[in-house]
C-alpha cells in the first residue's frame, strides 16, 4: 500500500456518532459506551459545530467549580463540554498530511468532507490500522521515560496528571513498582461521571479523593518488548481497544510506552515508498 498516495477518504471510519448540541452529556456517554467508541460529532441542526471526546470530558467535567455542585451530569449539555471550532479536511487529503495536521493542531480526529458533507471521521485509531503490518521495531519509537501512577493514588490526582501532561494512558504500579494495570481516559471518564452524580446529590467532594486508581484501572496488561514490531503494537491497540501498550525489559520492568499519539508521530515522520 502506497501511503504517500492513500487518502483519508479511503482510510477513515465511515460510521460515526452524530449528536445535537443540546443533548445531555449523560445520554451522550451512554451512547458512546453502547457503540464502544470514544467520540462524537456535535451538530446544530445540520451544521457541524463541535466534537466531543472522552478526553474532553475528563478535562472539562466540572469537579471543582462550585456553581455546578448541585447540577447532575444529566443536566449538562454537550455545548458546554465540546471542542470547537472543528477542523475538517476534504476526502482527497493524503493520510500523511492529515496525520501531521493532527499533531500540529493537537487533535485526535478530523471529519472528512465531500461535496460540503461530512462523510467520515479520520482518527488516530485509523492510523493504527494502517500500521498493523509495520516491521519497524518498538525500540525505534517507544516513549521514555514513562509517566506512571501508584494504584493507591486518587482518581482526582489521576485526572490532574492526565490534564497537565496531555496524555490519555497511565501505567499503574503497586508499592513495589510492579506493573499491575493501566488507566486510560475511558475508565476515568466512567468513574468521574458516576461520582460527580453522587456529588450533585449531596455527596462530599472529599470522598472523591479516597477512591483509588486501583479500583477503576483496567487489570489487563498489554505489554511488548523492544524487539517486537510496531505492527504487533498496533494490532494489540486495536484488538484490545486500548490507547497504549507498555514496553517492558527482560525482567518485566517498565522501560517505555507506545500510545496512539506515538504511532501517529511515527507514521507522520515516515516517507513511504510503494512496493
Amino acid at each position: 500500500m502506497d501511503m504517500d498516495l492513500l487518502t483519508i477518504g479511503k482510510a477513515s471510519t465511515e460510521s460515526f456518532l452524530k449528536l445535537g448540541k443540546n443533548d445531555s452529556l449523560c445520554n451522550a456517554l451512554k451512547e458512546l459506551r453502547k457503540q464502544k467508541i470514544d467520540r462524537a460529532l456535535i451538530y446544530d441542526d445540520d451544521s457541524l459545530i463541535g466534537i466531543i471526546t472522552k478526553k474532553d470530558v475528563v478535562r472539562e467535567i466540572p469537579i471543582a467549580k462550585s456553581k455546578y455542585k448541585r447540577i447532575p451530569i444529566s443536566q449538562l449539555h454537550l455545548s458546554s463540554i465540546m471542542s470547537s471550532p472543528v477542523i475538517t479536511l476534504p476526502y482527497s487529503t493524503p493520510v500523511l498530511k492529515a496525520a501531521r495536521i493532527m499533531l500540529e493542531k493537537n487533535i485526535s480526529s478530523i471529519p472528512v468532507t465531500k461535496d460540503s458533507q461530512i462523510i467520515a471521521l479520520f482518527t488516530k485509531w485509523d492510523i493504527a490500522n494502517l500500521m498493523v503490518e509495520s516491521t519497524d521495531l518498538v525500540k525505534d519509537m517507544a516513549t521514555y521515560p514513562v509517566k506512571v501512577i501508584p494504584k493507591y493514588s486518587s482518581i482526582i490526582y489521576a485526572r490532574r496528571l492526565i490534564i497537565d501532561e496531555g496524555i490519555s494512558t497511565l501505567p499503574v504500579i503497586d508499592d513495589r513498582n510492579s506493573l499491575v494495570g493501566i488507566l486510560t481516559v475511558d475508565e476515568l471518564t466512567d468513574a468521574l461521571v458516576d461520582l460527580i452524580n453522587i456529588l450533585a446529590e449531596g455527596g462530599s467532594k472529599e470522598g472523591l479523593r479516597h477512591i483509588g486508581v486501583g479500583e477503576i484501572m483496567r487489570p489487563f496488561l498489554p505489554k511488548v518488548k523492544n524487539d517486537d514490531t510496531i505492527g504487533k503494537v498496533a494490532t494489540l491497540i486495536l484488538s484490545e481497544g486500548v490507547r497504549g501498550v507498555v514496553v517492558v525489559d527482560e525482567s518485566d520492568r517498565i522501560s517505555g510506552i507506545i500510545t496512539l499519539t506515538d504511532l501517529t508521530k511515527f507514521f507522520a515522520s515516515k516517507t513511504f515508498i510503494s512496493t
